[in-house]
């Protein structure tokens, strides 16, 4: 078996418990892809020797949380808001101060206005 069927071999070995991690740690699929290509780039580049298939499956999920770790803790994912999550802060927002507000004109400011009017 040549190096290149090799690596297919062990891609494909460990290709499901690799996604199926990234997937847990990430939550979503777009994210769980990028941690999955960069964990089989890691391999490709490092090319690691493996005493057995045990110490290959424990490398690759080792990695794999790394990776999401790595991921999680960047800056697009920890200073990055999606868009959705802004517009229901911003109308979380809004109604406290439409509250606040009719609150005001309903309680205080008729109380404003009667003491002022007494002066």
């Amino acid at each position: 078996m040549d190096h290149h069927d090799e690596l297919k071999q062990t891609i494909l070995r460990n290709s499901n418990t690799v996604y199926r991690l990234a997937y847990a740690q990430m939550k979503n699929t777009s994210d769980a892809d990028d941690v999955y290509q960069e964990v089989f780039y890691r391999y490709i580049r490092k090319k690691p020797f493996f005493e057995n298939q045990e110490h290959e499956k424990a490398w690759f999920i080792r990695v794999t949380v790394n990776c999401c770790k790595t991921s999680l803790k960047s800056f697009w994912k920890t200073k990055v808001c999606e868009l959705t999550k802004l517009l229901k802060i911003l109308r979380l927002r809004k109604k406290i101060c439409h509250s606040l507000l009719k609150n005001f004109l309903k309680n205080i400011l008729p109380c404003f206005i009667c003491s002022t009017s007494k002066i």
